[in-house]
């Protein structure tokens, strides 16, 4: 469950939100929704873990992840703003990474992630390099996200 300070702000201040994932897999909509009232903001989410489910149900150009990668600051700002304009939201959180244990590469280890939020004025994204079991980089991510969104809020 996220932060009751961070439920209170979204229903206070009257905005939408929308989430993108990838590694965490539904794990952040999960803590949104665990909330009783989150209907009154969370839109809803999109679990885009392969590459063509990005370019098929948000809007993630196949070229971007060609070139940069799935799990890359490109792709993330990409997921950010294809969920806000899909669900119309006014918020959009995205996150991509590899939670491991497999899927590193030599330049993209375990616990690389990549997430990005959409405001109504800007996308912005940041990576983490995290460290821990695959469920720890899973809930690691989701707290940054969350706490990244409070600050904007």
């Amino acid at each position: 469950m996220m932060k009751k300070e961070l439920h209170e702000l979204l229903t206070e201040n009257g905005v939408t939100l929308a989430t993108a994932e990838s590694c965490t897999g539904g794990a952040l909509a999960a803590l949104i929704t665990a909330n009783p009232g989150a209907s009154k903001y969370y839109v809803g989410g999109v679990v885009a873990y392969s590459d063509s489910s990005k370019t098929i149900l948000i809007d993630v150009p196949q070229e971007l992840i060609l070139k940069h990668g799935a799990v890359s600051k490109e792709v993330a700002l990409s997921m950010a703003e294809g969920v806000k304009n899909k669900l119309n939201a006014d918020y959009a959180l995205a996150v991509t990474g590899i939670a491991g244990p497999s899927g590193a590469t030599p330049n993209k280890p375990v616990g690389t992630v990549w997430c990005a939020i959409s405001t109504p004025t800007t996308t912005e994204a940041w990576q983490l390099q995290l460290k821990g079991s695959r469920l720890e980089i899973i809930q690691a991510s989701c707290e940054a996200l969350l706490h990244k969104l409070s600050l904007l809020l």
